[in-house]
């Protein structure tokens, strides 16, 4: 197929009695010594816990991309050379994925899921443990991925909780009143992949406007011949957050899945713009220009990620073009140009030559059948795989219908497996099916068509994979080719030319037709990539789509190369399952992370007055966003860096704003591990603020800043008078009095450097300068208990000042002296600044 050899499975073995098989045991043994190997990086010691030909498969666990490491040695640099480190290893003991030994083919294995977290996040894997000896077991495989971040998990909870989010309209029908500013993600293409993701960076917060050529939701699919249908069943296409309803078929029409898409994304309240085209996207800086053209003329979007969701192929069907076919007297046009049959006059006196026998040949073939045409003929160059519909969802998508286990616990397994082993494992399948489909192909043989079976070395996953096509599942073309209503004949070479009534084969054979229908598929999708964002873009993705040296698909939910570029694709199982969960933590995003710095705004109506406060423009390029997909994830990874210096300027501030800026401070606080200095320049500031500003912070015990110290002292007494009276109110509220976390230092500095000491020259402190040392707390950094009392508290103290925020006009400046704080600490000021100011209101 691609000229991979691929990897010959183990002998796995049973040596241990059945009944003496302690699944649970033997797994939490495992674990326990995969930990400290772990923890005392001792990656010596692998031959001791994997067998010889072992497999590691990471989703975002270990690294922000896929990876697939084969064998000991490789899998040791990779752990080694891992950023992320994963700890709390734990056996899954409910559900579906408890351990337990499984039996396939003459092989066992004992296999579970487990969790674990590390410092971004939390999630799970699976291991598969072969019976090396009868008191012993090993890794034959390994697979991590990444589900949930500690930095969303509240925000996730927010959102679900806010009342502005239960009451926002979606912009649909090409109203989306989306700003330019705001589109954090623009995803081009509204179909099951755009969707799927779009729903997914909603539920995170994640601000995403979806941009369809089509004038509805679903009309993708409505614009396709009539008698589609999907090739999966409806219990491996289950969308996030809904499911299909349980009376609907197993097998949906093309109507029924564009119906269902469409009042998806209404009940989900995506944007999405529609009857609109994208005409181009060009990398500007560190944002990307989309331009689009619809209903409301021209529009720009500047948005950090730009998502083709554009199909596994391109938009322009191949045509091609045969020696003599303009002499043709009847009819040609390919398969995407016309929806059924019936369309075409006096169909019952009609021959129909279709060239092309994949899904697309056979359906159309059967529409005409159907529709009373004279004679319907199928043109095959390559062996494809068939199989019926019974063997399909029992041997190929059996996982996802089995009993006990949910759809979400079959997709971890299915991604569990390296794609190398899946194509060798494969092979077996799809002979499996061939014996189970024994009298269907018999019949197919026999009518003249050529069928791949897995005899040759290679199974369907490499027509799924690789191909993306060759192969049919069977609704009802089959019994038309064995009895005859569709004859197919067989050529390596294609066809010669058309002449004015026939088409004619290369090997001089020559078919009657009127109507000649080209199944002959799409463009490669990366021209969709070219001509949106030019050759220079496209010649540097190269081998898009395909799979790579570890087996791992190139471009797809994952990093590009091209920075802030991002494909989602795939079938319903691709997208719906692993992709947009993965993409989103799950971006990707199949899954995908999308690490992004700002969040929406403008369902909390707060747009007007955010635009009163140019945060966004001032602070723009040191916002760093990263998105990955793949099954898909979206993130906000905190990452422990050395900080420097941040500069805050304030200018007519009231005590509430203040409060904010160092409310954020503290934030930050929490998640550095070396002292960062800040500097706060105030200017009009009334040396009365100072106490209210006192009594607000010492409320709640957070900030113990000697702030006052050589103020006046009726100034001092009025503020602890303050601060005993909010201690008071806030214990009667019930407002958490705890101190915090973090340590924090401070005092009033001059211009010189001098203390603030004796008498204030007015009522202003213009160029004093406050200068606070911070130190987190060095345990537990990021723990979920840390976050959820630290994010309490930080609510609290922002419904207390928001009352007053973003009244007056206020310039915030961040600036930094070093360019990692540039690039990871001001993005994480502004991006909490919206989170908490706005998500918490």
């Amino acid at each position: 197929m691609d000229g991979t050899v691929l990897p010959s499975l183990p002998g796995l073995k049973l040596y241990t009695p059945r009944d003496k098989v302690d699944a649970e045991a033997i797994v939490q043994e495992w674990l326990s010594l995969l930990q400290e190997c772990l923890d005392q990086k001792r990656f010596d010691s692998l031959p001791e816990l994997f067998i010889k030909d072992c497999w590691w498969r990471d989703v975002l666990g270990l690294a922000w991309d896929f990876a697939t490491k084969r064998g000991q040695d490789e899998m040791g640099s990779f752990l080694n050379n891992s950023k992320a480190s994963i700890k709390d290893l734990k056996a899954c003991d409910n559900g579906g994925l408890k351990p337990a030994l499984i039996e396939w083919a003459g092989q066992a294995w004992v296999q579970a899921a487990f969790t674990f977290r590390n410092e971004h996040g939390k999630g799970r894997g699976v291991v598969r443990l072969e019976n090396d000896v009868e008191t012993r077991w090993k890794a034959w495989t390994v697979y991590t991925e990444l589900e949930e971040l500690h930095s969303l998990k509240d925000l996730e909870v927010r959102r679900l909780q806010s009342r502005a989010a239960r009451e926002k309209e979606p912009q649909v029908n090409g109203t989306s009143h989306a700003s330019r500013e705001e589109a954090d993600v623009v995803i081009v293409g509204a179909g099951q992949a755009g969707v799927s993701l779009g729903a997914r960076l909603k539920h995170m917060g994640v601000n995403a406007v979806l941009i369809e050529r089509h004038p509805a939701v679903g009309d993708a699919w409505r614009a396709r011949y009539d008698s589609v249908t999907l090739n999966t069943p409806t219990f491996t296409d289950h969308y996030p957050f809904m499911k299909y309803p349980e009376n609907w078929p197993e097998w949906l029409t093309g109507r029924q899945c564009a119906d269902f898409l469409e009042h998806y994304s209404q009940l989900m309240g995506l944007d999405v713009l529609l009857n609109t085209t994208v005409t181009s996207v060009q990398r500007c800086g560190d944002r990307f220009t989309v331009t689009a053209q619809g209903p409301q003329g021209t529009q720009e979007f500047q948005p950090r990620h730009v998502v083709l969701a554009t199909g596994v192929y391109g938009d322009k069907p191949l045509i091609p073009q045969f020696p003599g076919q303009e002499r043709f007297q009847g009819t040609i046009y390919h398969s995407s140009q016309r929806k059924s049959g019936r369309l075409v006059p006096d169909l019952s006196q009609k021959r129909v030559v279709v060239i092309g026998c994949s899904t697309s040949g056979h359906d159309v073939a059967q529409d005409f059948v159907n529709c009373g045409a004279k004679q319907v003929v199928m043109v095959q160059r390559h062996p494809i795989f068939t199989l019926s519909t019974d063997s399909w969802k029992t041997l190929q998508l059996g996982l996802w219908n089995m009993p006990g286990l949910t759809t979400e616990e079959a997709d971890i397994v299915g991604n569990s497996l390296p794609i190398a082993v899946v194509r060798t494992m494969s092979i077996g399948l799809t002979r499996a099916a061939a014996d189970m489909d024994k009298a269907l192909l018999d019949g197919l043989r026999a009518a003249g068509m050529a069928l791949r079976t897995g005899d040759d070395g290679y199974g369907l996953a490499d027509h799924q994979l690789i191909k993306g096509g060759h192969y049919y599942v069977d609704q009802g073309a089959c019994a038309m080719i064995a009895d005859g209503r569709i004859r197919v004949h067989r050529c390596e070479d294609g066809v010669r030319e058309i002449g004015e009534t026939a088409v004619v084969l290369a090997d001089g054979t020559s078919i009657e037709a009127d109507v000649v229908v080209l199944a002959t598929g799409f463009e490669k999708n990366i021209e969709n990539v070219r001509r949106l964002m030019g050759d220079e873009v496209a010649n540097q993705l190269v081998g898009f789509g395909d799979l790579d040296a570890e087996q791992e698909r190139t471009g797809w939910w994952r990093p590009t190369g091209v920075e802030g570029f991002w494909y989602m694709t795939g079938s319903f199982l691709w997208c719906l399952g692993g992709a947009s969960r993965n993409d989103s933590v799950k971006l990707g995003a199949f899954g995908t992370p999308v690490r992004l710095g700002r969040f929406q705004r403008k369902s909390l109506g707060l747009e007007q007055r955010i635009e009163r406060l140019p945060v966004a423009a001032q602070v723009a390029r040191f916002q760093h966003h990263i998105l990955h997909f793949g099954p898909m994830l979206v993130a906000n990874t905190l990452k422990h860096v050395e900080l420097g210096t941040l500069h805050v300027h304030l200018e007519e501030v009231n005590s509430r704003k203040l409060v904010l800026v160092l409310v954020l401070v503290l934030f930050l606080a929490q998640h550095v591990r070396e002292p960062l200095n800040l500097h706060l320049h105030l200017a009009g500031v009334s040396k009365h603020l100072v106490g209210k500003v006192g009594a607000h912070l010492g409320a709640e015990q957070i900030l113990k800043l000697p702030l006052f110290v050589g103020h006046q002292r009726r100034v001092a007494r009025q503020m602890r008078e303050k601060r005993q009276r909010a201690l008071a109110r806030g214990r009667a509220e019930g407002i958490p009095m705890g101190p915090h976390d973090g340590g924090v230092q401070g005092e009033v500095l001059g211009e010189h450097g001098k203390g603030v000491r004796g008498r204030l020259k007015g009522d202003n402190l213009a160029g004093w300068k406050l200068l606070l040392h911070v130190h987190a707390k060095q345990a537990n950094v990021g723990s979920d208990v840390d976050n959820e009392a630290r994010v309490r508290e930080l609510r609290d103290i922002v419904a207390m000042v928001a009352k007053d925020f973003l009244v007056d006009e206020t310039r915030l400046v961040l600036a930094a002296r070093k360019p990692v704080v540039a690039r990871d600490v001001a993005r994480k000021v502004v991006s909490k600044l919206y989170y908490l100011c706005l998500h918490f209101l």
